[in-house]
């Protein structure tokens, strides 16, 4: 499959999974509270944070080195890794437990939910793991079916437990880390058919992952701040109903990082199968200007979506959350340079340099 056709099937398959939580905004701005809403967006950001910590991005470095391998080396290697989630969490427990009042204080979160957090968050190794795997075969359709398929069921749950069950935000909350846990048990068993479950441990290449990924650890959590620490600005200089406001606006705008994150997920293996190809410095000045050319067309599709995204917010978000349609235009810009950084950082990570 070449890669304008990768690059239209992930963003089909992207386009599909995002609408799904899109579709369940007007239910969700119906059923919470901006209150209720903006503690669920800093338990995720929570969440969002802790990733790092427990996957060491070990994720990346299974993209980039994924057609260096031998089959056996691979087995290895993907069966080494996966060990490195359980090794997270147990660090992350501890960082919370000396940390615990600090977290409870900025994140503005109830305190029984704080060390349930790794265990949420390790429930996503597999699923993480497996979908890399399936984009570094230049697989969409699988990766598709199956990102699809957890994004359908994370629906399903969240509708029982908001609507039928009442849980609230909380319900909102295990749709995902059911959704989670039972696409674990199914990712083992897709391991496990591609044969790369075997009982090896290979001491160089958890050397060589931890070498990659922890220098790795503070660009990581950077990012993630820069893209959500206004939310703890927010709960903390305003309230937790600012937060919501803000969080509906932020996913509306996301649609961006869809676009621009489905580019990049079809260009990603491309580019780093050329360069390990040994690419001449034509070919590299070619790579190049491929680059700025997905650039340009970030750029155009971005400026669609900020003329239509009024109509929009008209159409699917509860009037509680209207303020948050004057966001709309600075958030789409900052996710469209979000989507120049990834275009500069493959080269970065291929390096190595992390």
């Amino acid at each position: 499959m070449n890669i304008k056709r990768q690059m239209l099937s992930y963003g089909g398959v992207n386009m599909i999974n995002a609408s799904i939580p899109f579709l369940l905004l007007p239910l969700m701005t119906s059923y919470l509270t901006p209150s209720d809403y903006g503690i669920f967006a800093l338990v995720q950001l929570l969440m969002t944070i802790s990733l790092p910590l427990v996957m060491f991005n070990t994720q990346g470095l299974i993209k980039i080195d994924y057609t260096k391998f031998d089959f056996i080396e691979l087995q290895s290697f993907i069966s080494t890794i996966i060990w490195i989630p359980i090794y997270g969490t147990i660090f992350l427990e501890f960082l919370f437990y000396v940390f615990e009042d600090y977290i409870i204080q900025y994140f503005n979160i109830p305190s029984e939910y704080i060390f349930y957090i790794p265990a949420f968050v390790l429930a996503q190794a597999i699923p993480t793991i497996v979908l890399i795997i399936f984009q570094a075969k230049k697989e969409p359709l699988n990766y598709g079916k199956y990102k699809v398929s957890m994004t359908l069921m994370n629906l399903l749950f969240s509708l029982l437990l908001i609507v039928v069950i009442g849980y609230g935000w909380v319900g909102r909350l295990y749709g995902i880390v059911g959704s989670f846990v039972m696409f674990t048990f199914i990712g083992i068993i897709i391991l496990y058919r591609l044969n790369l479950l075997k009982f090896k441990f290979n001491s160089t290449f958890l050397k060589e992952a931890f070498k990659f990924g922890i220098p790795y650890i503070p660009h990581t959590i950077a990012g993630v701040f820069l893209a959500m620490s206004n939310r703890l600005f927010l709960s903390n200089m305003i309230d937790n109903e600012a937060v919501g406001i803000y969080s509906v606006a932020f996913q509306v705008a996301s649609v961006i990082t869809i676009v621009v994150g489905s580019i990049n997920q079809a260009w990603a293996p491309h580019l780093y199968e050329k360069l390990n190809n040994n690419p001449t410095l034509n070919q590299k000045k070619h790579i190049v200007k491929q680059t700025y050319k997905i650039m340009f067309l970030m750029s155009i599709l971005t400026i669609v979506f900020i003329v239509i995204s009024s109509f929009v917010y008209d159409l699917f978000i509860d009037h509680k959350y209207s303020e948050g349609k004057d966001l709309i235009f600075f958030l789409s810009l900052a996710l469209l340079f979000q989507g120049f950084y990834f275009m500069v950082t493959n080269y970065i990570l291929y390096s190595k340099k992390t």
